[in-house]
């Protein structure tokens, strides 16, 4: 901005509000600088020559008398390559070189350039010298990041022949990459160009926004809906997580949930910390546990240190069950590989139809998981010999201490004709009756092979949950769905995971899986309500 000597004096304070006069020939919003340390102000009134000034820094020391001196320009900002790969205050300050030359603390009427006036980006001309050339029109592009190309174009309102033209190199954002013949002059071109923040940038064509954004976040979708391309913003304190929601939930080793923001919060002054503007870690006195993986298989560890930072980058990894991870490019993921093997990758080196490892919480209770049928399953029926074989001579036991079937039968709550049935072998007793019986009698009758309440292939149910079974709910949970007509599917097309899921769905329950295809998705249904009841009791 080219700085002028249109100067005045404070006549009045009121907090961040000042007011000064001889301040004629000033405009409306005219970037001015306040008192001996240069504060930042922008004019927000005129009344003759006495103008209001909302000065954007603390104006605590200011006096009357102390001059105002206006750049005779509007608050403008800087655009050009890295201003997407810096961090700002809210006047385009740039925080990092600030924090060097400063520390900690921002000092009053400090300046900076908003972009690296020394770093130089490679150029490369889309344009050849003697064309025709208007506002908005591209001329070469720059290579801002690795995802972003910034494309160089003609400033708004100038109109001509192109003079010169710089060949592919490498240039600072203050150099003259071109230069445009027009009726008043040569005007040149560079990579950076200033704009008033209170000017719309032309266009062409303005988009109405009709694809809603889907943040995923339910409460932010139903009450704060906003459309791709559309504007929002998010008031709130320093530190409140405003740049990212607080409640994503997470999972602990120990399979507590918690969020992302209390897990940081809890631990953030358990030890000791170092901050400065871009990031801020605390290192632990009593370590947590999380999972993690030991180069063969996941395993718990403990972390003795939290992490706060910012990134230009996030990256959105979506699995074909719809969960959902944002996380940095060079964070590592496990995948599992066609071999069942366990590797690190960073976020950014995985592809679609790579198959993630991931912690999924089921409850459990001891360290070892016994299945308690009982409390699973009522009205399915036994269907192992062993046990109806012995289920005639139990009755006859029961019904010593009851005197008669009636009075039994009425012990146990069922019918004298249901009880009548199962005492002759005619009918399969239910898992809820055998129960009953076994806590009358104080004996424990095992049994582990099922039948559905009508005619169905006998299941086996296993004892207890093993690596084996964890296996087989992993395999639901990650590639799996439970349709509401009592089959479990298994969808992928690796042959050999499903043939590893068709072996250990046999030796658990005793049941062939159907293969199939759909969609040209293969799958592996397994045709039981027994198992699907059993999965769904599971939490999965």
């Amino acid at each position: 901005m080219t700085k002028k000597s249109l100067q005045g004096r404070i006549i009045r304070i009121s907090g961040p509000v000042i007011e000064a006069d001889g301040m004629k020939g000033a405009k409306m919003y005219d970037v001015v600088r306040v008192g001996e340390e240069n504060l930042i102000g922008e004019i927000i009134r005129l009344n003759n020559e006495v103008a209001t000034i909302q000065v954007y820094e603390d104006t605590n020391g200011l006096k009357p008398g102390e001059k105002v001196r206006s750049t005779e320009n509007p608050l403008s900002v800087a655009l050009g390559p890295g201003l997407l790969t810096n961090i700002y205050d809210g006047i385009q300050r740039p925080l990092p070189t600030i924090f060097n030359q400063t520390g900690d603390f921002i000092r009053r009427g400090v300046e900076a350039n908003a972009l690296d006036q020394e770093k130089k980006w490679n150029f490369t001309p889309t344009i050849k010298k003697g064309e025709n050339v208007t506002g908005g029109d591209i001329i070469g592009t720059v290579e801002e990041t690795s995802i972003v190309t910034h494309k160089i174009m003609i400033p708004p309102k100038v109109t001509g022949t192109l003079k010169t033209i710089k060949d592919e190199g490498e240039y600072t954002v203050s150099e003259v990459l071109a230069e445009v013949e027009t009726d008043h002059g040569t005007v040149p071109v560079h990579m950076q160009q200033y704009w008033p923040v209170r000017t719309p940038r032309p266009i062409k064509k303005k988009n109405d926004p009709s694809i809603p954004l889907i943040t995923g976040q339910r409460v932010l979708d139903t009450f704060f809906p906003i459309a791709k391309g559309g504007t929002a913003a998010i008031p709130g304190g320093f530190g409140t997580g405003k740049c990212v929601t607080p409640d994503t939930p997470v999972q602990r080793a120990d399979g507590t949930i918690s969020t992302m923001k209390d897990v940081y919060d809890s631990y953030k002054n358990q030890g000791k910390s170092v901050s400065n503007q871009i990031e801020s870690f605390t290192q632990l006195h009593d370590a947590f546990p999380i999972f993690s993986f030991d180069g063969k298989k996941s395993t718990t560890a403990k972390a003795n240190l939290v992490y706060k930072g910012k990134t230009d980058n996030i990256y959105k990894i979506t699995t074909r069950t719809g969960r959902i991870a944002k996380i940095t490019p060079v964070h590592k993921l496990m995948m599992a590989l066609p071999t069942l093997e366990i590797r690190e990758k960073q976020a950014r080196e995985f592809q679609v139809g790579d198959f993630l490892v991931m912690p999924r919480k089921i409850d459990f209770t001891g360290k070892t998981q016994y299945l308690d049928l009982p409390s699973l399953f009522k009205n399915e029926r036994i269907a192992e010999k062993k046990v109806l074989d012995q289920i005639p001579q139990l009755i006859k036991e029961a019904v010593k201490k009851t005197k008669t079937k009636k009075a039994l039968a009425k012990q146990l709550q069922v019918s004298y004709d249901v009880l009548l049935g199962y005492y002759l072998g005619k009918s399969r007793p239910t898992v809820e009756f055998v129960h009953k019986l076994s806590t009358f009698l104080h004996k424990k009758i095992s049994y582990h092979t099922l039948k559905g309440q009508t005619n169905g292939t006998p299941v086996h149910i296993p004892e207890l949950i093993d690596d084996t079974f964890a296996e087989f709910l992993g395999y639901i949970i990650g590639d799996g769905s439970i349709k509401g007509n009592g089959s479990i599917y298994f969808y992928n097309n690796d042959d050999a995971l499903r043939k590893r899921f068709n072996k250990i769905t046999f030796e658990l329950f005793n049941i062939h899986p159907v293969e199939g295809c759909d969609k040209s998705v293969k799958f592996s249904r397994i045709n039981s309500r027994i198992i699907k009841k059993l999965v769904a009791s599971l939490g999965v």
